[in-house]
């Protein structure tokens, strides 16, 4: 799982780059610009200071929300300000959760890993890079447009999606989409070929690695 926390205080950066680097790839930013240039799609969940010079972390959430390549992973706050005001507007915004300053590592571990599971079981429209995916309606559209797949191939795209940037194990993939402990090679590789021909205006592709599994990577 891929971790963005944005802090003015470089102190602040190296204590949660510390604390987390067991459990999860955290990247950090003292810079917000710097920060919303990257690719916001490929962060498991984001962290934000709420009080930083500038552009406080109120401010950056909603730049988040409007960025093209934002797709509704979780988005925390943390302060040692713990004023109702804060918390009570930290949640008003949106914010999964509101972590204090002075929790235990063991609480701030756990909070982070349930918060970004059940999202991820529990989203029902993927959005990434220009791709939708809406389980509810069973469809989806690329750039606007419907794209006709089969509910095998929608199933495959989901669990791909959601496993990104991760590479996907087959026996995972086989559970999956097909219920089973064991897909044949050939029966993924086709329904592998299938999605990217009919996602051909897409930016990216599924990749078969033989030894590895199934990924999303960059055409």
């Amino acid at each position: 799982m891929r971790i963005a926390y944005i802090d003015d205080s470089i102190e602040n950066l190296e204590v949660m780059e510390l604390a987390l680097a067991d459990d999860f790839e955290i990247k950090t930013f003292s810079c917000e610009d710097k920060f919303l240039n990257q690719d916001l799609s490929t962060f498991s969940a984001i962290i934000l200071d709420i009080h930083m010079p500038g552009k406080g972390g109120f401010e950056l959430y909603n730049d988040i929300l409007s960025s093209d390549n934002y797709s509704g992973n979780p988005i925390f706050f943390i302060s040692s300000d713990e004023t109702d005001e804060i918390v009570v507007r930290s949640f008003q915004l949106g914010a999964v959760d509101f972590i204090p300053r002075r929790i235990s590592l063991v609480e701030l571990k756990a909070r982070i890993q349930s918060r970004i599971e059940f999202h991820s079981k529990h989203k029902t429209i993927i959005e990434f890079d220009g791709l939708k995916l809406n389980l509810s309606q069973l469809s989806v559209s690329l750039h606007g447009k419907l794209v006709k797949i089969t509910f095998t191939e929608l199933k495959l795209l989901n669990h791909i999606l959601r496993s990104y940037p991760e590479i996907s194990p087959k026996d995972e993939i086989a559970k999956s989409v097909w219920g089973k402990d064991y897909a044949l090679d050939g029966t993924i590789y086709t329904h592998i070929s299938n999605l990217n021909t009919k996602l051909k205006g897409w930016n990216y592709e599924v990749v078969a690695e033989r030894m590895k599994g199934i990924s999303l990577k960059k055409r």
